[in-house]
């Protein structure tokens, strides 16, 4: 499958056609008139011999005539000798016959294939072009009619059309979503059509257009790269799409330290977190051992019997503090 042509898209569109027209055995009917990979089609009625075996010849041509020689011997010989010779000139002419029907046969045979690849081809071709399109292709008979009348139509190598490609190329940029290698593509291709037109771009000017087209992010990495004149288009490309990794890896990672905290602060405001740290707390501690019980599970500072005796410690305090309240 491959986009439709339509009024700015006929490069690109013709390549991608051909090479799916080579894929089914079909550009031999498109291929331009005196190459080598062109076939010819065949056209008109059925002449009379054609297809008969080359060389063939015509009856009674090598056959013994008819006619008694002087020196042929009895009258009954004559008789067997002319019997004979019309007998063998007869089967000679239907062994004619049944050849060339066979010949005639396999011609008509072969022009329905022909025929039949030919309406595929041109049928392949339609329905691959925008609808508005069709109408200046009634007059095409047949597909290598439908591609030279297309080929004419579209492929403009004026200055106009050379003015415009250049524009597209100065001004291109990068998208905001759009892949490097995506963005590298769509240059390669506008230099592609300004070659067809005959206005060559050197991988020196490209390589600057598409780093000054590129996104902000990669800012860091566009302004080391102009400083190296000898590295080519190629390796520009590499260096950029190892950048392109980098923020991405970057991203992802931000990503899941901005999750982790969100998830913090939805058990905070839920109340859960107290009962998520604890889990974590005692996961951790799950061997530790006490230095003030000598029990495991927990360490000295989160002691049980710790929390325990400074509670009757303050009793105590309590207790005292209210007896000399009451003497007073």
């Amino acid at each position: 499958m491959t986009a439709k042509l339509d009024a700015t898209n006929y490069l690109q569109w013709s390549y991608e056609m051909e090479h799916t027209l080579r894929y089914r055995g079909l550009w031999g009917l498109v291929a331009p008139v005196g190459s080598t990979e062109a076939e010819p089609i065949l056209n008109g009625p059925l002449r009379s011999g054609e297809g008969a075996p080359h060389g063939a010849a015509e009856p009674h041509s090598h056959e013994e005539s008819t006619e008694p020689t002087e020196d042929a011997g009895s009258a009954d010989d004559k008789a067997n000798m002319i019997t004979r010779a019309a007998a063998a000139a007869e089967r000679r002419a239907q062994e004619l016959e049944e050849q060339d029907a066979r010949s005639a046969q396999a011609t008509a045979v072969t022009r329905r294939e022909k025929d039949m690849r030919e309406g595929q081809a041109r049928a392949f071709i339609m329905v691959h072009m925008k609808a508005h399109h069709a109408g200046r292709l009634r007059g095409a008979r047949t597909a290598r009619e439908v591609w030279e009348a297309l080929g004419d139509q579209f492929r403009s190598k004026g200055p106009a059309r050379e003015i415009n490609l250049r524009h597209s190329l100065d001004s291109i940029a990068m998208g905001d979503k759009e892949p490097v290698v995506a963005y590298f593509i769509r240059g390669w291709t506008l230099a592609w059509e300004l070659e067809e037109v005959g206005a060559k771009i050197s991988d020196r000017t490209l390589r600057a257009v598409l780093l000054a087209g590129m996104r902000e992010r990669y800012s860091m990495t566009v302004e080391v790269l102009p400083s190296n004149r000898t590295m080519t288009i190629e390796k520009t490309l590499e260096d950029l799409q190892a950048a392109e990794e980098r923020l991405v890896l970057a991203r992802q990672r931000k990503t899941k330290t901005d999750r982790g905290h969100g998830s913090n602060a939805a058990l905070a405001a839920t109340g859960e977190w107290s009962a998520h740290r604890d889990a974590q707390r005692d996961h951790r501690w799950r061997k530790a051992r006490c230095y003030r019980c000598n029990e495991t599970g927990h360490i000295k500072r989160v002691c049980p019997k710790k929390a325990a005796d400074m509670s009757s410690a303050d009793d105590q305090t309590d207790s005292d503090s209210s007896g000399i309240a009451m003497l007073a």
